[in-house]
């Protein structure tokens, strides 16, 4: 089907698969609470907008040459391929999408529970939202966590610890999660991290991230919570959960001891 204009898609009644291929040099406006699925290697030229309900692009389907607005109340789940996306709702998916624009109250939740979503280039806004599911404490990132992965840079300039992200931690009961050993886990890598030089390798950047942790592990925390550290994974450039026990008793006898022959020492 070819599109001279703007074409209205109102998925109001119920869900919509179009098996055509879309072209010309209109765009797809997506409305109603219900999806739309694009399963084809669509061309059209012109915007995408989602109103409200999903937008699905299937695996091994794609929009990229149309740039997508997701609104506050809609949605776009990547399977397949995109474009630039601005996403002022929600952005979900296992695919791949073109320079990705996290607006204030946009939410990335990566993956289809977890996953690993690919970007060509990313910002991340003041007051945006990472839903961070995971599943095995031991596993991987991208599989048993959630992964944005950044071929560019990741632009995090406007990010600080009075303008901050929300960093939202879901799972279940998690799988091979012992509350005395501490976690690093890697959700965001990218060739760079775009901002100032508190933003290079080996920073604390906890007090940048607003962390909502209430949905982590069934509500079991762990004993220190979390904090978010920079560093680096082979030439990438890294954004980690890092999940802090409790100190163990041997590890307070031995800073005991410490404290003491400093002390002893001073005088």
């Amino acid at each position: 089907m070819s599109f001279a204009e703007t074409r209205t898609v109102n998925a109001a009644a119920g869900d919509i698969h179009l098996n055509s291929v879309i072209q010309g040099n209109g765009g797809l406006s997506k409305t109603g609470a219900k999806d739309l699925f694009l399963s084809k290697n669509n061309t059209y030229l012109g915007a995408t907008t989602v109103s409200s309900g999903t937008l699905v692009v299937n695996a091994g389907a794609s929009i990229t040459p149309s740039t997508t607005t997701v609104e506050s109340e809609g949605g776009l789940k990547v399977n397949g391929a995109a474009g630039t996306v601005i996403v002022n709702g929600r952005l979900s998916g296992i695919g791949s999408v073109g320079a990705l624009s996290l607006r204030s109250g946009g939410t990335l939740a990566v993956g289809n529970s977890p996953g690993l979503l690919s970007a060509s280039s990313a910002t991340w806004s003041p007051n945006s939202n990472f839903e961070f599911e995971i599943t095995n404490a031991s596993g991987t990132a991208g599989t048993s966590w959630d992964l944005l992965s950044v071929a560019g840079s990741l632009d995090l300039t406007t990010i600080s610890s009075t303008n901050k992200m929300n960093l939202k931690i879901l799972s279940t009961a998690l799988l091979n999660y012992n509350s005395n050993a501490e976690y690093s886990w890697i959700f965001a890598q990218a060739t760079s991290l775009g901002g100032t030089d508190s933003w290079l390798s080996g920073q604390d950047v906890t007090d940048r991230f607003a962390i909502n942790s209430t949905g982590f592990n069934d509500n079991n925390q762990p004993g220190r919570g979390f904090k978010v550290v920079t560093g680096t994974s082979g030439s990438l450039a890294t954004l980690s959960l890092v999940a802090i026990p409790e100190p163990t008793a041997g590890s307070l006898l031995l800073l005991g001891i410490a404290v003491m022959l400093g002390v002893r020492r001073a005088r």
